[in-house]
């Protein structure tokens, strides 16, 4: 596979973009973006969380993406201090 064609592939992926953690629920694939700050002495760790519908085509995609990248879906949620949820179909 050349690396055009791989990023073809990854450009397909919405729920890689901007990944820092990939994991499952029972009809969710999970997608975290953390962020860290230290606000007044204090180290908080906020994660925005996006969840999306279980397809097909997206477990399919997951696969291949724990086959090239297993450190970035790791199966496990990261806890944060602050949440945010948004869900896409």
């Amino acid at each position: 596979m050349t690396k055009s064609e791989l990023e073809t592939i990854l450009d397909e992926m919405d729920f890689i973009n901007n990944a820092n953690n990939i994991y499952e629920t029972k009809i969710y694939l999970v997608k975290q973006e953390i962020s860290v700050e230290i606000i007044n002495g204090v180290t908080v760790v906020y994660s925005r969380d996006t969840f999306y519908a279980k397809t097909s085509l997206r477990m399919s995609q997951l696969e291949f993406l724990k086959s090239i990248r297993p450190t970035l879906v790791e199966s496990k949620r990261v806890c944060a201090n602050m949440t945010t949820r948004t869900y896409v179909n």
